[in-house]
């Protein structure tokens, strides 16, 4: 089956209809982008759409979990060319990020950083390496160049800035997203069972499935334990590849459908399913 990622580009009714017709069995909303008010507009337009193409249509809403992200970058994207030197600082309400500075929105995480860190902005495409701590933040050089636009999520070495899942946050979404009717939540930065089994509470006997996002090392190690416990189980390979050597995703993903399916749990494979057809076609 096919799970649709919505956001404001499919927004108009007719988009919407279309990629319905076109296959689309599940969208996606990730509460991490915008208000909240647009997702549960989001949800209603996707149910109008449902009904007016006459087939069934399940609705995911994406918990932001603890992730860390940038000060917004233009729209229109900027480019942070292989080589350079950039500045991570610790955003200040209204800051934006630019190809020199990057505004990291998470309170005392540049100063963990040490030099020789790697930090990976988005779903990895861009790698920093860092070379120095001043009194102003730190500066990296550009590993991997790229285009970064919005909010792109900020990887940071796990040892020094641990995440946990969920967050207030997420519970206070999860509880009005469950008032508009969701068929599935999913749970981000996953790292033990009892993670899930928070959400599993909130969401009580008769609520929406859980599916667990494993993006971690901690959910890796725990696979077993998480899958057990969960409705469902996403391979969110974009985080997976920025926190763990790039080259064993490929391994870890066969792992978690293997894992899944032994459990008789659905599983997501995610991120970038389409990257390659839209940017080298």
């Amino acid at each position: 089956k096919i799970v649709a990622t919505i956001g404001p580009a499919s927004d108009p009714p007719d988009v919407l209809r279309g990629l319905l017709e076109a296959g689309a069995d599940v969208a996606r909303l990730g509460l991490a982008h915008g208000p909240l008010e647009t997702s549960l507009d989001r949800i209603a337009r996707v149910r109008a759409a449902a009904a007016a193409v006459g087939r069934p249509v399940g609705i995911l809403v994406d918990l932001p979990g603890p992730k860390v992200r940038c000060a917004p970058f233009d729209d229109g994207g900027t480019r942070l060319e292989p080589g350079s030197l950039i500045r991570l600082t610790e955003a200040a309400p209204g800051d934006r990020s630019s190809a020199e500075v990057v505004a990291v929105a998470l309170a005392g995480a540049v100063d963990t950083l040490a030099p020789g860190d790697r930090v990976a902005l988005g779903d990895g495409g861009v790698a920093l390496l860092v070379e120095d701590h001043t009194a102003d933040g730190v500066v990296a050089r550009v590993l991997s160049g790229g285009v970064v636009r919005g909010r792109p999520g900020v990887a940071l070495p796990e040892d020094r800035v641990p995440l946990r899942s969920p967050t207030d946050d997420d519970l206070r979404m999860l509880e009005q997203v469950m008032e508009v009717g969701v068929d599935a939540v999913a749970v981000s930065f996953v790292q033990s069972a009892d993670d899930v089994a928070t959400i599993r509470m909130a969401v009580g006997p008769d609520g929406p499935m859980v599916v667990a996002k494993i993006e971690t090392g901690g959910a890796v190690a725990n696979m077993g334990d998480i899958v057990h416990v969960s409705d469902g189980v996403m391979v969110a390979r974009g985080d997976l590849g920025v926190r763990l050597p790039l080259e064993d995703v490929p391994h870890i993903q066969k792992q978690i459908i293997r894992t899944g399916v032994a459990y008789g749990k659905p599983v997501i494979t995610a991120t970038q399913m389409l990257e390659s057809m839209i940017t080298a076609p």
